[in-house]
């Protein structure tokens, strides 16, 4: 089975009439190492957020997500109704009657209009909990919705991802195979400009036998052998390639590490074959791998 790359940002949204309320979702996601979650939703919500928990981790694998939840009443519904915070308001007139016997005043009954007129004392409910609470499966409806289409949102940016990484991929197979030809024959040419080296310097002293300049110009050339680099090189982008066309589910930090591998090669070859033409190549190789992270930062 082959699936498509999951980009980690999207946006997706939904709406829905429940009971007497309107009932907005949107769904934001960014980049993140890690699946994090952000629930925001009025407080009588807040008992849903474990259930939401899971329709996430159930479409989502990494990001930064944030969820938002608003509940608006519809015109046509039911006035708004008041509630009584009653512990509130029998502290209100504890201390009322506190304040009485400490400034010695008479003791009369407090009047219920100040008590009542003192802040939060009775709160206007735009929303029925009874009536959130009745309703939970239609909510996480319309949650698992928003999810959704933030999932196809990820998904056709995960599709342009994987068609820019791939191209990359193959740009990065053209290059190491220029530095492959580049380097053919390298070792031995650095030898032989060493052994004239060694000969011009070594000119009207003691004799030394040519086969141990030779041998000592060779060890020194097959420092720069690279061709274990490039076999690995090409075997991590033929990974790579596989790794993004072949395999499903989450595979940002598969991707990440290989990138690390081959900027690694990269840097071997660069410090071994010193030659002009392999370093301009390398810094090219170089730059479309910063160009690849860049891009891996944001699969799931």
């Amino acid at each position: 089975m082959v699936e498509t790359l999951l980009s980690m940002t999207g946006y997706g949204e939904s709406q829905a009439e429940v009971g007497q309320y309107t009932v907005m979702v949107t769904a934001r996601s960014v980049n993140s190492r890690y699946l994090d979650f952000r629930f925001k939703a009025p407080s009588i919500c807040s008992y849903m957020e474990p259930q939401v928990r899971q329709l996430i981790k159930k479409l989502l694998a990494r990001g930064k997500v944030e969820l938002s939840l608003s509940i608006t009443r519809n015109p046509d519904a039911e006035e708004t109704s008041l509630q009584a915070d009653l512990g509130l308001a029998r502290a209100y007139k504890n201390i009322f009657s506190q304040l009485q016997q400490d400034l010695d005043l008479e003791l009369t009954d407090i009047p219920l209009s100040l008590i009542v007129g003192q802040p939060d004392v009775l709160l206007k409910s735009s929303v029925d909990a009874k009536a959130v609470s009745n309703h939970t499966d239609q909510y996480l409806l319309v949650i698992e919705k928003a999810l959704q289409s933030l999932r196809v949102m990820q998904e056709a940016e995960g599709e342009a991802l994987q068609a820019d990484l791939l191209m990359r991929c193959q740009k990065l197979e053209s290059l190491i195979e220029e530095i492959s030809h580049l380097v053919q024959g390298l070792p031995e040419l650095i030898r032989d400009k060493l052994v004239a080296r060694i000969k011009s310097l070594l000119a009207g002293l003691a004799p030394i036998e040519d086969s141990r300049v030779y041998q000592e110009a060779a060890q020194i050339a097959e420092r720069a052998d690279v061709t274990e680099e490039l076999v690995r090189f090409k075997s991590h982008c033929q990974q790579f390639a596989m790794t993004i066309g072949e395999q499903v589910g989450p595979r940002g930090k598969k991707l990440d590490f290989i990138i690390q591998e081959l900027l690694r090669e990269t840097n071997t070859i660069g410090s071994k074959a010193a030659a002009l033409p392999v370093l301009q190549l390398v810094v090219q190789v170089k730059d479309e791998l910063e160009k690849l992270r860049e891009q891996v930062q944001n699969v799931a």
